[in-house]
């Protein structure tokens, strides 16, 4: 707080030279001092009303009268807050946001307040996060932070973007532990003879056969029933993997049935090799 104050004149020292002229300050807040004018005094608390008078002392006469009182209330820069985003992870329809205040040590922080995108301005905790959950994948999202002074002045505004995960396309798998073979299929017929126990007439681990020893990749499922095992879930096989565009039953892979590991329902028409 800066206090000014006009100094007694020759005629108001009632005889004492300017030199024997000393000045003190009392706050009603409790705050007292030597004081000069324009001298800027601390440890006043932010938002807090005060009134300050002066009296003027002299070494060889008694002390003045104090002062009209001047009320004051003590402010400061409410400083600039931090923003962060942090992407959502891959397959996941959420993002976060994260924000720290300035020190009240240092700052006049009031309050802080977020805003969501276009949203309205909401008064949050100095520091903290948010999690946005999206209705998509990819889906950008930003966020504005601002701190308040006990004025109610507001700082400069920090910001931050991110944006939901991306959609997963493609799963790496290979078959489950303990399994040593699996026959593939085409989108229609049955490969596995259970009778000759040949894929497509093959034996040992010779193509259409998937084994333990394969890694390959899958994008989607489909229903797909067979004269042995029933109806199932079967996952297809993206290019680049052993047996590609052919079909293999998701319970013999390490990632499970669709419900366990996420793969989407296939959505291209049967028959078709994307």
């Amino acid at each position: 707080m800066t206090i000014n104050f006009k100094e007694l004149t020759a005629a108001e020292r009632n005889g004492s030279a300017y030199g024997e002229i000393s000045y003190t300050y009392y706050a009603t807040t409790g705050q007292s001092g030597p004081v000069s004018p324009g001298d800027t005094k601390g440890g006043f608390a932010n938002g807090a009303a005060t009134t300050i008078t002066v009296t003027a002392h002299s070494s060889v006469a008694p002390s003045s009268d104090a002062s009209a009182g001047a009320g004051a209330n003590p402010y400061g820069a409410p400083g600039t807050p931090s923003a962060s985003g942090q992407n959502g992870a891959e397959n996941q329809k959420n993002l976060s946001f994260s924000w720290s205040s300035p020190s009240t040590s240092t700052n006049d922080v009031a309050y802080t307040q977020i805003k969501i995108d276009n949203g309205g301005w909401e008064r949050v905790a100095a520091s903290g996060s948010r999690t946005i959950n999206t209705g998509g994948y990819s889906e950008p999202h930003s966020i504005q932070v601002q701190t308040v002074n006990s004025r109610g002045t507001g700082g400069p505004v920090a910001s931050a973007s991110a944006q939901s995960g991306t959609q997963k396309t493609s799963w790496a798998t290979r078959l489950n532990t303990g399994m040593d073979r699996s026959c593939t299929d085409l989108p229609g017929p049955t490969s596995y003879d259970p009778v000759a126990h040949t894929c497509d007439g093959k034996g040992g681990y010779d193509r259409p056969w998937m084994s333990h020893m394969d890694s390959f990749t899958v994008m989607c499922w489909k229903p797909h029933g067979t004269t042995y095992g029933g109806d199932g879930q079967w996952y297809y096989i993206m290019r680049g993997s052993p047996n590609a565009t052919r079909w293999i039953n998701s319970t013999h892979t390490s990632i499970g049935a669709p419900g366990q590991s996420g793969v989407p329902l296939c959505t291209f028409p049967v028959g078709a090799t994307p």
